[in-house]
């Protein structure tokens, strides 16, 4: 018996003291991990509602978290990068707002993008025009869409963390706008132009660490 038990502890023990391979960075699935062809069951998952407007037309649009592994949400709020793409904790910071219309979470067009600059970390009734707004007329943003000209208003009316995950919290606001018709990031010379409205109300992943 004692012939047969050896060769399974010596085996125990070279397998113990092999390298083992490094622990995944937090967010991240490990490369031994294998992901199935179907997604976690929910998802996307819903973040909360966009109420637009477009010439006064209502059109009912919802942001969802597409995360798996790492962050991809479509509500973020970050610090802004630097000219040489580089992160200044405390700086500017970037609020991306993403929408797809009659919950379809990737449609083949009219998704809607606004990113917008805030001097600071946002607080409830902060205001900025340093807005673009895309709404997509095709699957791609470098195609076919309506994008903002002149003057954008964005408020955030509302924003809150999470008392136990201060990454994650709530934001509401509204959006006021021009768009017009683009191709790309240019806008189409003489090309119709409509008003568009937004209130948003939806959860939100805050990226602002260290503040």
């Amino acid at each position: 018996m004692t012939r047969h038990c050896l060769p399974l502890v010596l085996a125990a023990l070279i397998a113990g003291c092999a390298p083992q391979p490094p622990a995944a960075p937090d967010g991240f699935l490990p490369d031994a991990v294998v992901l199935t062809p179907d997604p976690p069951e929910g998802w996307p998952w819903k973040m909360g509602t966009m109420e637009v407007t477009l010439d006064g037309a209502a059109h009912p649009y919802t942001t969802y978290d597409f995360s798996i592994g790492a962050i991809d949400a479509s509500v973020q709020l970050s610090w802004e990068p630097d000219a040489d793409h580089s992160v200044t904790p405390g700086g500017a910071v970037h609020f991306l707002l993403g929408g797809s219309p009659g919950g379809t979470p990737k449609p083949a067009s009219d998704e809607i993008f606004v990113n917008a600059v805030f001097p600071g970390v946002p607080a409830s009734g902060t205001r900025t025009g340093q807005v673009t707004v895309d709404w997509l007329l095709g699957p791609t943003l470098d195609g076919p869409k309506l994008r903002s000209r002149g003057p954008v208003d964005l408020t955030i009316e509302q924003l809150s963390r999470d008392a136990a995950e201060p990454s994650r919290g709530q934001v509401t606001g509204r959006i006021r706008a021009t768009l017009c018709d683009a191709q790309g990031d240019r806008l189409t010379p003489g090309g119709a132009c409509h008003a568009f409205t937004a209130r948003f109300d939806t959860r939100v992943f805050i990226s602002l660490k260290p503040e």
